[in-house]
């Protein structure tokens, strides 16, 4: 079920074009999922917000990247 969250974020970075759909990054290793939500796109990024287990709810982006894919706070 987590991988189909971050599938949809990179579905919705990609809604213009023809991109290959695919995993970047996965957050949250192991049974539970990194929940993303609340997606905004600004500046040829994608905002989200998920958990990676550790911290909580924390703000992420992405350029459709694993390496670009960070925690921003």
């Amino acid at each position: 079920m987590k991988k189909f969250y971050l599938i949809f974020i990179l579905a919705i970075f990609c809604a213009n074009s023809f991109a290959q759909i695919e995993l970047v990054k996965d957050l949250y290793i192991g049974t539970e999922g990194g929940v993303p939500a609340n997606l905004y796109v600004f500046d040829n990024q994608i905002y989200f917000k998920a958990t990676d287990g550790t911290a909580g709810i924390e703000l992420w982006k992405s350029d459709g990247t694993e390496e670009g894919t960070v925690l921003v706070k």
